[in-house]
């Protein structure tokens, strides 16, 4: 009780000291994206509000105060009747930031209501849904003329029969439906199963079975880390590009199938022309990511998926001159020109970004299958100039993951318990 009381009063002076003064911007979500929206917009005096359920990283950015929501059911609504109580306090509207899928989601459904008191940008409701849902997405996408990896939709054991024979393997099967269930009931949840052979796949199409899961089935694209491609955006309300930056993964945390650990911008017209022509097959508004990989055996790029938000590496854009917080912040609230500027490469190539904690999973993941050195590793973090948590003037987050860091090398070496 006495944290709730805490948190309480956090917000009430937080709410009684900006609520007349400029544009607030409450930040959705506490992960290394949101992270960089609170960096980019603090740094310029922006007064911002986080919430999340969980106290991740951004939580200990000293360039937000933070407030968490029970996830669960009743969630959408507490979140919702929160931001409506602090917006009837708002002498100027807010603007509102979702940084995860979970709250595009939410603010999709309530967006009507918030609209009274708050800017915000993103895709409508049933565009998040189909990009979420990734049958939808593929579909949408192939319809536009954007290729996509070889991909079957089974839906029972006997369809998964009759494709095994035409599958290439390797090949996944993950889900296609995205699962926001609270964490605390995702004990028994997959991400992706992967077959080696027909025999793989009948067996992991079970397993999914068993846990009440619809799964698609794609080819595995051959190739390393380096041969991920992707496109972060800004599209305004009328779908017309605003600011954009392409870049290209180097690791991934795990390797092969996870988040972008270390990635570097690059100047990669076909990733930024085929990432346009989905986004307006799709009517897009908002911020956007979009990821391809490029197939060694013929050398087309392959949509791997879009993401209705800024992505995890968001400060990568930021460093290399295109920070979207700010640039979305300043769209809101009216301060830029009727016209979007020209689409001439509008970021610095070259800037290669590391998500330290991440980046060093992704070490230890190759280490041991003997396809990273530690000299290696130690080699290629010499040319990084963009980090997602260490800062100077904001170093706690940054602290509290070298911290959990220790704590779990400790529990490993000495076998303690968590």
């Amino acid at each position: 009780m006495s944290e709730q009381r805490n948190q309480r009063e956090r917000l009430e002076r937080w709410v009684g000291q900006h609520a007349g003064g400029r544009p607030v911007a409450i930040v959705m979500g506490a992960s290394p994206n949101g992270l960089s929206f609170l960096r980019s917009l603090g740094r310029r005096g922006i007064p911002v509000l986080l919430i999340d359920a969980d106290p991740l990283v951004a939580s200990f950015s000293r360039y937000a105060t933070s407030i968490s929501i029970e996830r669960g059911p009743g969630e959408s609504e507490a979140v919702t009747g929160l931001l409506e109580r602090i917006g009837r306090r708002l002498r100027t509207p807010g603007v509102l930031f979702s940084t995860a899928d979970h709250y595009c989601l939410m603010l999709a459904r309530h967006e009507a209501s918030l609209s009274r008191y708050y800017r915000l940008l993103q895709p409508d409701l049933a565009t998040i849904e189909a990009i979420l849902d990734k049958s939808a997405q593929y579909r949408r996408a192939e319809a536009a003329g954007v290729p996509i990896p070889p991909t079957f939709y089974p839906a029972t054991a006997d369809d998964v029969e009759a494709i095994a024979g035409q599958v290439r393997y390797p090949a996944i099967l993950k889900p296609y439906q995205p699962d926001h269930r609270p964490a605390a009931m995702r004990e028994k949840s997959i991400k992706v199963i992967h077959a080696y052979s027909a025999q793989d796949l009948c067996v992991g199409f079970e397993q999914a079975a068993a846990l009440g899961f619809q799964v698609m089935v794609q080819e595995t694209i051959p190739g390393d880390d380096s041969h991920f491609f992707g496109y972060w955006g800004f599209w305004d309300s009328e779908g017309r590009e605003r600011a954009w930056v392409t870049k290209r993964k180097l690791r991934q945390n795990p390797p092969g199938f996870g988040d972008g650990s270390m990635q570097e911008t690059i100047d990669a017209p076909e990733v930024a022309e085929l990432s346009r022509k989905l986004l307006r097959a799709f009517k897009y508004r908002g911020f956007v990511g979009v990821e391809f990989k490029r197939d060694p055996r013929d050398g087309r790029l392959l949509l791997i998926e879009i993401n209705p938000r800024t992505e995890s590496g968001n400060q990568l854009a930021i460093s290399a001159g295109v920070d979207l917080p700010w640039i979305g912040y300043r769209y809101l609230i009216g301060q830029t020109p009727a016209e979007p500027e020209p689409l001439s490469p509008p970021f610095t190539p070259g800037v290669v970004f590391v998500n330290e904690e991440w980046d060093l999973k992704a070490f230890l993941a190759m280490r041991s299958t003997g396809t990273l050195t530690l000299a290696g590793w130690v080699q290629s973090l010499r040319g990084v100039r963009s980090q997602a948590l260490g800062a100077w003037d904001d170093p706690l987050p940054a602290l509290v993951i070298a911290g959990r860091i220790a704590r779990a090398a400790a529990r490993r070496t000495l076998r303690l318990p968590r």
